[in-house]
């Protein structure tokens, strides 16, 4: 993704861990620029970490795995608000391995028709499509083929 692509990113962490174990999640060597912050959520706690300005590190109580706990959010302002989800509560795009579709998770059906934007890791796009979660598919899931 580029640079302006990050303003207000909000990006599913995967963490696998076993129970009783530490981890740590750090950035190191990147050159961000000065106004954009990075912070790891935490769903579970409901804590957001600066990691410009420590490493975040835990002990896991039980194992993980999935990617609906842990998320990598970029800020363009250092201020966040309780809540503060970027505008879509828990919103998650995965892929399962043999589907030949994008899901899309947890976006609500108020929101209307949204347009959206698959790129690929070197940030070209992929795919566009405009989706309305209200008629798409039911239960705030969207399937992106």
């Amino acid at each position: 993704m580029g640079i302006d692509a990050l303003q207000n990113a909000r990006v599913p962490l995967e963490i696998k861990q076993n129970a009783g174990q530490a981890f740590r999640v750090s950035i190191a060597d990147m050159e961000l620029p000065e106004d954009i912050y990075v912070y790891l959520e935490d769903t579970l706690n409901g804590t957001f970490t600066s990691l410009k300005d420590q490493d975040f590190e835990l002990v896991a109580q039980s194992d993980l795995s999935g990617a609906e706990r842990f998320f990598i959010v970029f800020k363009d302002n250092s201020v966040l608000s309780s809540g503060d989800t970027l505008g879509i509560s828990a919103l998650n795009v995965y892929k399962v391995n043999k589907d030949n579709f994008v899901t899309i998770a947890g976006i609500s059906p108020d929101l209307g028709q949204i347009d959206v934007t698959l790129y690929n890791i070197l940030g070209m796009t992929v795919r566009e499509k405009a989706l309305n979660p209200a008629t798409d598919q039911p239960r705030g899931y969207l399937q992106m083929a």
